[in-house]
């Protein structure tokens, strides 16, 4: 049975389009795109048990609800590498306590902003003021470095203090501390990235990345079938499978663009 008169031409052209659309938008977002990711951890907590007994956690003498440890981790997924920038952690329903950083795989360290570090002594030094929000709920690090790929990572320590979030669900604050970074420099755009307990992956590639590349592929493909195949089952069965596995080749082809990205870029 014959198929109809449909132009591959003009379906690879379509197709074609698309992507060049759209790799040309993902290249101009990750021009720019750094991620992070807000992990909180939850290490202690006083009670008193008639049958155990009291876990009491202090703090300069002063008795504490829990204990945290929440780990913000930072990723240049830019094709730039950026210098010169400031960080900034709010922590808006939490106590801040101590803390940890490193740029990921090198030994530096971050260390605050000189601003804001001359602020905080200020305060410190002030016998009526103290650090307040400026030193409970926020920090500022100058980073001098970042390159294209790198990561940093904050640890934390921290109570959880409670109270009501701008823009943040009631439930969830009733869980768990908020805490999330902010970059105010030219160029960057920042992003959370959110990771589903549902998401799969594709030898080794989120479905999430391969969807866009494979319905492209799919398109292509089905067009030749549709226009080259005569057979009505056999022209079905391929569009079946193509609908199945064009996945994979859209993976792999990811895949090999990442090891040719490193080997080039670094």
């Amino acid at each position: 049975m014959p198929g109809p008169d449909v132009s591959t031409g003009d379906f690879l052209k379509i197709a074609l389009g698309a992507l060049a659309g759209y790799f040309a938008r993902a290249l101009q977002n990750r021009r720019s795109l750094f991620t992070y990711t807000v992990a909180h951890n939850k290490i202690g907590e006083s009670s008193k048990d008639p049958l155990f007994g009291q876990v009491q956690i202090t703090w300069n003498q002063a008795e504490l609800g829990n204990l945290y440890l929440s780990t913000v981790e930072i990723t240049n997924q830019s094709l730039t590498d950026f210098e010169n920038f400031t960080i900034r952690i709010c922590a808006p329903n939490t106590t801040l306590m101590g803390e940890r950083t490193e740029i990921v795989g090198t030994t530096e360290v971050l260390g605050w902003d000189a601003d804001f570090l001359q602020q905080y002594r200020a305060l410190k030094a002030d016998p009526a003021g103290g650090p307040t929000a400026l030193g409970f709920h926020l920090r500022v690090y100058a980073v001098p470095t970042l390159l294209r790929g790198q990561s940093i990572r904050i640890v934390l320590m921290h109570t959880f203090t409670g109270g009501l979030v701008a823009d943040v669900p009631p439930a969830q604050q009733a869980l768990m501390p908020v805490i999330f970074p902010q970059i105010q420099h030219k160029g960057i755009r920042l992003k959370e990235k959110r990771r589903s307990v549902l998401q799969t992956e594709i030898l080794g590639v989120p479905w999430n990345t391969t969807i866009p590349y494979g319905l492209i592929l799919a398109i292509a493909l089905v067009a030749a079938t549709v226009r080259y195949v005569e057979n009505l089952w056999l022209a079905t069965g391929a569009i079946m499978v193509i609908t199945v596995f064009c996945g994979y080749p859209v993976a792999a082809f990811v895949r090999f663009w990442r090891w040719a990205r490193s080997q080039l870029f670094g």
